[in-house]
């Protein structure tokens, strides 16, 4: 599936979140930290599991166009983004990515 992460975050305003140095707050952003984060609970992260993931994160965080994703890779960033943010945000990004399905 082709997911563009360059998507912008809105408040319910309509203004672009943003993140901690003032720049908008874009899905490359929180789906790249999401997969670098803690593991779920009950989750073992081998090392090559964390190669996997952090090589995933660097893809998405360098890509410039919609991104090629596997499934189970779609599985893991949605369920990291719902682990590691708030409701505004998770929301955002599941509808994003769901749009690219």
């Amino acid at each position: 599936m082709k997911i563009d992460f360059s998507g912008v975050l809105k408040g319910l305003r309509g203004d672009p979140l943003k993140d901690q140095d003032g720049n908008d707050l874009t899905l490359r952003t929180i789906a790249a930290n999401a997969i670098l984060g803690p593991a779920l609970p009950g989750e073992k992260l081998t090392g090559q599991i964390q190669l996997l993931r952090f090589q995933l994160a660097h893809q998405i965080f360098s890509a410039i166009e919609p991104l090629d994703i596997k499934a189970e890779n779609v599985v893991l960033i949605k369920n990291q983004i719902s682990a590691n943010y708030p409701t505004i945000i998770a929301g955002q990004a599941w509808e994003i990515i769901e749009k690219s399905e």
